[in-house]
């Protein structure tokens, strides 16, 4: 499997989790901590939509930024959807800022570093929807106790190793890499 192909499935299945816990989780008298989790998260989806973006077009640095900012601004927009106006303008500003440094960082590193960061990215989206969950599911739930807690903290160490140890490996072919 290619690296592009693994990442977007990760993506998406990150998606998939925060945007099903987010729909189901209203939590409109934790303002402050609703924002800080949109930031978080639009964050974290930024900058491994940018590295991944860098990754696949790496001859094209300004249509890397473009795609990464642009498809980051929509998943802010859409996470903060949820939660109302400004929440939403938050969402666009940090996936913006953070699609931007995602790309820019991997078109600077060397490819094998370069997916190397990408991995990383990948891990910390991991841990934040991860994060993102325990966070609404406690604040939302009851019945959520400190020993679900460290099972969720078991599980989301499970699912970033599983992560790190079956992202496929490439063989970067030698290229005349300049820094911009």
């Amino acid at each position: 499997m290619d690296s592009e192909i693994f990442s977007v499935m990760i993506i998406a299945l990150n998606l998939v989790i925060i945007t099903t816990f987010m729909y189901r989780c209203k939590l409109e008298q934790y303002r402050m901590e609703v924002m800080a989790l949109i930031m978080a998260t639009s964050t974290s989806f930024g900058l491994s939509i940018g590295s991944l973006m860098a990754t696949m077009f790496t001859d094209q640095l300004l249509l890397a930024t473009l795609l990464s900012c642009g498809i980051s601004a929509l998943l802010g927009l859409m996470l903060g959807g949820f939660y109302g106006v400004f929440t939403q303008i938050e969402g666009v500003f940090t996936g913006i800022m953070a699609g931007m440094m995602g790309s820019m960082l991997v078109v600077m590193l060397p490819p094998i570093e370069g997916l190397f960061l990408l991995r990383m990215c990948l891990l910390l989206l991991t841990g934040t929807t991860m994060f993102s969950v325990m966070m609404l599911l406690k604040r939302n739930s009851p019945r959520f106790q400190t020993k679900h807690e460290l099972l969720f903290l078991t599980t989301a160490c499970l699912l970033m190793v599983m992560i790190f140890i079956m992202f496929p490996e490439q063989s970067i072919p030698e290229q005349d890499h300049h820094f911009h």
